[in-house]
C-alpha cells in the first residue's frame, strides 16, 4: 500500500538576467512531470526579485520517490543548467491537519 500525499516544495533562485529563461524552462518541466504517475498537482508561484517556487503534490512520497529517482528528473536538473544561482532544494510537507478543524488534509486509510 502506498503512503499519504506528499507535497513537494522547490525555490528556484535565477542568476541575474536569467529569470525569463528559467520561467521557461520550469514551465515546459512541469509540462513533462505531470504525466508522471503520481503527480497529482502543481502550481509555480513568482516573486518580485524572479525567484521561482514550484509546488507539486503527490499521491505517495514512493512515487515522488520514484520520480526524484528516475531519468525526467535528472534530465530537468541538467536543463536548469547556467540558469541557477544554486541548485534548487526540496522541501517535503506531509499534510497533518486543517486549519482549525482538527480533521486530516487527507484520508490515509
Amino acid at each position: 500500500m502506498l503512503g499519504a500525499q506528499i507535497v513537494a516544495v522547490l525555490v528556484f533562485e535565477p542568476l541575474p538576467g536569467k529569470a525569463v529563461a528559467l520561467r521557461a524552462v520550469v514551465v515546459r518541466g512541469m509540462r513533462r512531470a505531470r504525466l508522471v504517475p503520481g503527480c497529482q498537482q502543481q502550481s509555480l508561484h513568482e516573486e518580485a526579485d524572479g525567484r521561482l517556487t514550484l509546488i507539486e503534490k503527490w499521491a505517495s512520497r514512493e512515487e515522488l520517490r520514484d520520480h526524484v529517482e528516475g531519468e525526467l528528473a535528472a534530465e530537468l536538473l541538467e536543463s536548469y543548467r547556467g540558469l541557477l544561482a544554486a541548485p534548487p532544494v526540496p522541501r517535503l510537507l506531509a499534510p497533518r491537519e486543517a486549519y482549525g478543524t482538527g480533521q486530516p488534509t487527507v484520508e490515509t486509510t
